[in-house]
């Protein structure tokens, strides 16, 4: 048993009173997650009601259920008090909180810090929605909730990792997700726009984030040609001076010039290079010198789905944003140099602004555009992918694996295909209904037939 707390001392924090001396495994909100000698909280949420699966978590092992119900223990206003509860139950105290935020590039920017800090032999848990990574704790959100921030933090602790590095993002901020946490560093990568469906607005959006950073972290890490680095407070911000230079581009791989020395790297396009130079000048601040740093970056391998290379000339990109979506259409068209195929769509439900303007980057840098299913959720798929494509000679295909299929199997003796929207992620979500789907297994089925 990992945690010495009992039945009787959780409901003693919820002011009830209890004799029950059996021991708790872990606290879950997730009915599915619960585990033997565990306790369920139920509570009525915006979407969702956990009130409804109370069988389901004693059936994988809850002995005690809180809920704001009549359904068990009943605690009034429980979703509020999940954070005090989860603050008292783990020990999370003595190990450090890095940070990072923007709108592109978190999770490359998070997964970098992590990476480099474990090849320099700094023990570093990385909370991820990308699976399958060596050091890290799985959430399916960017930003996870804060109970599972707990649980994560404590699991580091008890495996003596020195430190945590995660993602804040807008709305993970703005549902008060981190409210709970002072970060000891925090990274700001380029600001743009997103969440527009959520925030309302740009202005709305940006504040979230550097209102955050200001007030909840003791250093600021920012590229001195950052245009925000003004909004945050000179006493406890870093600016990165030294700069990316003379980059050269290859399929596989950059060499470039950092602070004088030559460095490689397996990240590709200007992009990345933007969220590199944050990231080594963030290693220098550390005290690392240049040897070691181009050692420990060599060996790291792009993140799953992040401008990942499946084949020769076959890509897959998580870019979701007009800004993002923007630039890496010009960048590849740029540095590859070859004729740019791309599928892409657009999520459901979401900022339907950006729909257009995707039209308009498409019809300006690739050659051919397949359009596509990416997330629909309650939309049609054909409405969405009509609004991008207005008047432009575009193909549209619904299936997101015949899109892919058509577009890898296209002859050309010399091509660039570019799959967006999705990344890493392992479902589509249609109706309420997540269907696995991984583009990059995809992209290998198809180039096999």
């Amino acid at each position: 048993m990992d945690n010495a707390w009992r039945v009787k001392d959780v409901l003693s924090w919820l002011n009830i009173n209890s004799e029950d001396d059996r021991y708790v495994s872990d606290l879950f909100i997730n009915a599915e997650k619960c585990i033997k000698n565990s306790i369920f909280l139920a509570y009525k949420g915006k979407d969702y009601d956990g009130n409804n699966y109370i069988e389901l978590a004693k059936r994988n092992g809850a002995i005690v259920i809180i809920s704001d119900s009549n359904k068990g223990i009943c605690c009034c206003d429980l979703k509020n008090k999940i954070n005090y509860l989860a603050n008292k139950f783990y020990d999370t105290k003595n190990i450090k909180l890095i940070g990072v935020t923007g709108t592109e590039g978190k999770s490359t920017t998070s997964y970098l810090v992590s990476k480099l800090y474990n090849n320099l032999n700094i023990k570093t848990l990385l909370i991820t929605t990308t699976k399958d990574i060596k050091n890290s704790y799985y959430s399916p959100l960017t930003t996870p909730d804060s109970l599972t921030l707990y649980q994560a933090i404590s699991y580091a602790k008890k495996n003596e990792y020195r430190q945590v590095v995660f993602e804040c993002s807008s709305i993970g901020i703005a549902e008060k997700r981190l409210d709970n946490f002072h970060l000891d560093e925090i990274l700001i990568t380029r600001i743009d726009e997103d969440h527009l469906d959520y925030h309302k607005t740009r202005k709305n959006y940006q504040m979230t984030k550097i209102n955050f950073a200001k007030n909840k972290a003791e250093k600021i890490y920012i590229l001195n040609g950052n245009k925000k680095k003004n909004k945050f407070p000179k006493s406890k911000t870093i600016c990165i001076k030294e700069k990316i230079k003379k980059c050269r581009y290859y399929f596989n791989k950059t060499v470039f010039i950092f602070d004088g020395e030559k460095y490689q790297t397996h990240l590709l396009l200007p992009f990345n290079m933007e969220n590199l130079n944050l990231v080594l000048g963030y290693f220098k601040r550390q005290g690392f010198q240049n040897k070691a740093i181009k050692e420990a970056l060599f060996y790291v391998l792009p993140l799953s789905g992040r401008m990942e290379k499946v084949s020769d000339n076959v890509f897959v990109d998580y870019a979701h944003t007009y800004e993002s979506v923007k630039k890496v259409l010009k960048q590849c068209k740029k540095y590859f140099n070859k004729p740019l195929i791309v599928v892409i769509g657009a999520g459901g439900n979401r900022d339907k602004g950006k729909r257009k303007k995707y039209g308009k980057a498409l019809k300006k840098y690739a050659d051919i555009v397949i359009l596509t299913e990416d997330n629909p959720r309650n939309e049609k798929t054909l409405d969405i992918l009509n609004e991008i494509k207005g008047k432009n000679k575009f193909f549209i295909i619904s299936s997101r694996y015949k899109a892919i299929d058509f577009a890898v199997n296209l002859y050309f003796a010399e091509k660039t295909v570019l799959i967006l929207g999705k990344g890493d992620e392992r479902t589509i979500e249609k109706n309420g209904i997540k269907y696995p789907f991984h583009d990059k297994m995809v992209v290998k089925e198809c180039l096999l037939k």
